[in-house]
């Protein structure tokens, strides 16, 4: 039941994302956006004044309707979902449309990829998910001691970029910019995020706000090639307000009707348990940055650790997560930014890494590679590069970061 659960839940969550989270317009000139020069000429704002206004000035719309696109290629062009995955949701990973209205904590919308089409209402004490590839409704009631009388905007409910996290360590590792264009019809901002890194996959982020509510209204993201791998925009927007009814639903009368309960509201912002305080099979992490040394005496079995220094790839620390079914895994972090390489390091037994690798194989990602001394599995896509291998004595080893090919798999030979 609860693997039923979670995969609505989770393309609810990336559908609501492509509405009001973060949404991305390309800002040299594309689908959906107009050539600066066209534009309207709005107030110029730096990226820290346009970051304010949107902390400010979001919280203060309480009705958006609208209808939206997106594309997905961030996994590549060779990416399979799983066998086992639901039929909508293979159709609709790749792209598609809809339309959604957002209002007072509400939410309704319809997203599809032609005749395949899923429809989500919250009302404040029910969430339906209908599928329509399988004729199925599942109401999810809410929990009642959740607090439903607050009327939440599209700038609260984790959509505020206030919780972006330290601002002065994502600011050390890009380069900010504003430029101005046009998205969905409104005058927008159009925040660039260049990483700062020279040797990254990443090409930018281009984020566009409306340049008077500041709901983000699209979000692109490009790799260092050119190439736009992820594309999601809202195509028309309107602040006004919205019936109640509308967030109400009636499932098809031939549907199959499901009923279940959320176990936390996502409304309100709730969060699953802190590392380790559940007593059962929650990591446990030591956050405090170590040497290779400290890691492998905490750990207790031999590191692999780069033999000479790459310039690219200065080592930043090593940190110990405890797994009670997995038990210890050290990470150990190269380079700096979106130029970044994570070695991660643990003992799984022989059923474990089955189990992992078959789920790899499924993808069509996994390509058998031989690096060095190390025979594994090199798993490649426009945004983030991989090396799974195990080493003889049957420790695990995951090298990765958003780093091209040619400077993994030097680091990955060079590790001793």
């Amino acid at each position: 039941m609860r693997r039923k659960i979670i995969i609505p839940i989770v393309l609810v969550a990336a559908v609501i994302a492509v509405l009001v989270g973060v949404l991305v317009v390309p800002a040299r000139g594309g689908a959906g956006t107009t050539t600066t020069a066209a534009v309207k000429q709005l107030p110029t704002l730096t990226p820290l004044e346009l970051i304010g206004k949107v902390a400010t000035t979001l919280p203060g719309t309480k009705a958006v309707h609208g209808q939206f696109e997106w594309t997905n290629g961030i996994l590549g062009s060779s990416f399979q979902l799983p066998a086992e995955a639901p039929a909508l949701l293979q159709k609709l990973w790749a792209g598609g449309s809809g339309e959604f209205w957002f209002q007072d904590g509400k939410l309704r919308l319809r997203a599809g990829n032609g005749t395949d089409q899923v429809t989500v209402a919250m009302n404040g004490t029910s969430v339906w998910v209908y599928d329509s590839t399988s004729n199925t409704a599942t109401q999810y009631a809410l929990p009642a001691d959740t607090g439903t009388s607050a009327s939440p905007s599209p700038g609260t409910n984790g959509f505020n970029l206030g919780n972006i996290g330290n601002l002065s360590q994502l600011m050390s590792a890009v380069n900010l910019s504003v430029t101005q264009g046009t998205v969905a019809g409104r005058d927008a901002y159009v925040l660039t995020v260049e990483p700062t890194a020279t040797k990254t996959t990443l090409g930018s982020i281009n984020v566009a706000f409306d340049s008077t509510t500041f709901v983000p209204l699209s979000v692109d993201i490009v790799d260092a090639g050119g190439t736009t791998v992820l594309h999601a925009a809202i195509t028309s927007v309107d602040y006004t307000v919205i019936d109640a009814g509308l967030f109400d639903y009636t499932p098809p009368t031939d549907a199959k009707v499901v009923h279940a309960t959320m176990k936390a509201d996502p409304r309100n912002g709730a969060t699953p348990p802190s590392m380790g305080t559940n007593g059962t099979t929650e990591p446990t992490a030591t956050m405090q940055s170590l040497t290779v040394t400290g890691a492998q005496v905490t750990v207790g079995f031999p590191l692999l650790s780069l033999t000479s220094t790459m310039t690219d790839l200065p080592f930043q620390g090593a940190y110990v997560v405890a797994h009670k079914d997995q038990g210890s895994f050290a990470i150990l972090r190269y380079g700096q930014g979106f130029g970044t390489v994570v070695l991660a390091e643990g003992k799984l037994t022989a059923a474990q890494q089955t189990q992992l690798l078959d789920a790899l194989n499924a993808t069509s990602l996994g390509t058998s590679m031989t690096l060095g001394s190390y025979t594994g599995t090199e798993v490649a896509t426009p945004l983030v590069n991989a090396f799974i291998w195990t080493t003889t004595d049957g420790v695990f080893h995951v090298a990765a970061g958003p780093v091209p090919l040619t400077v993994l798999e030097p680091f990955v030979t060079n590790l001793k």
